[in-house]
């Protein structure tokens, strides 16, 4: 943990309770797409009198063999569609869950609110405590988090393979432009963000993907956008 007298990170502070770490009806259609308002135009009745023989002649054009009788076809791409295979769906559902809890948590982290409706919507177990418990801190500290992070998240392992239940994330978490700010006013303190190595493990939970446990490390602990497990 990053510790410089009593100042630290907002993320590092978390990573000191657990041994881990913490740190978004179309417009009116135009004129041609509107229904009609129930008035009728006034057609010149030379104009009307063309359609109606325009009318008489393509009825008569076409009354002699009928033309070929359209056919159903299918398309290349559908016809060698296949459907995601569970394994797809269930890293694709675990991203998207441990992508939308670190959204939740910048939310939660702007008036330091650890009792938000938003953070078990994607957390649970320990995971969610901890980032209660990191925000619990900051409200009692009067501090509050503004900007946003960043992940460079990605699937690892999922488990069962077959038909995965959890999944195991490897992260470049990013928090350079989400930072502490006193509820006063200005920054809490100079120490900068940076680049956490960050492991977590997502399951389906009754059909909802929920990140579930979480290892944040100090800042410095990793160097790309993606690391290594």
């Amino acid at each position: 943990m990053i510790t410089k007298g009593n100042k630290q990170t907002a993320v590092d502070r978390v990573a000191a309770r657990s041994s881990h770490g913490r740190g978004d009806p179309r417009p009116g259609a135009p004129a041609s797409e509107r229904p009609f308002d129930g008035g009728r135009a006034a057609w010149p009745r030379g104009a009307i009198a063309l359609l109606v023989t325009a009318a008489v002649l393509l009825s008569a054009c076409h009354s002699g063999s009928p033309g070929p009788s359209p056919t159903s076809s299918v398309s290349d791409a559908s016809r060698t569609t296949t459907p995601s295979s569970p394994a797809e769906v269930a890293r694709r559902q675990a991203l998207a869950a441990y992508r939308a809890m670190w959204s939740d948590m910048a939310v939660a982290a702007r008036t330091a609110d650890y009792r938000s409706p938003l953070l078990p919507q994607h957390a649970a177990g320990k995971a969610l405590s901890i980032l209660v418990r990191g925000l619990y801190t900051d409200k009692r500290m009067g501090i509050v988090g503004k900007g946003h992070p960043v992940t460079n998240a990605r699937v690892v392992r999922l488990s069962p393979p077959a038909s995965p239940t959890r999944a195991f994330i490897v992260d470049c978490f990013d928090d350079t432009h989400w930072l502490n700010y006193k509820v006063t006013g200005g920054l809490q303190n100079k120490v900068p963000g940076g680049l956490h190595h960050t492991t977590a493990t997502v399951a389906d939970i009754n059909g909802v993907w929920k990140v579930i446990q979480l290892h944040v490390e100090t800042s410095g602990t990793c160097r790309g956008p993606s690391p290594s497990p």
